[in-house]
């Protein structure tokens, strides 16, 4: 059975932050209401801001959208959302 995903982007202003869950928190309770719900959560790891310039925020933006075009190509389903925990996270 397929089941649809949710591709979670973590907040922290793309400079911080990190991909994990965790076992206890908001993130692991929407996680677990997910699940409950029949959704497959996946968490996206894209590299963080860099003060002296070599990582923009426009490369954090493009590994998370390929992260979705990933997904999207490797799954035999297409329903899939993206969800995040700032606000500036989805473009």
């Amino acid at each position: 059975m397929r089941y649809p995903l949710v591709l979670f982007t973590h907040g922290g202003g793309w400079s911080a932050g990190n991909r994990t869950i965790g076992e206890r928190g908001v993130r692991f309770l929407g996680v677990q209401a997910l699940n409950a719900q029949g959704f497959c959560v996946a968490s996206v790891d894209y590299r963080l801001c860099a003060k002296d310039g070599s990582i923009t925020m426009r490369d954090c933006v493009t590994d998370s959208k390929d992260a979705l075009r990933f997904r999207r190509r490797t799954r035999s389903s297409s329903r899939s959302m993206r969800s995040a925990s700032s606000p500036g996270a989805i473009p």
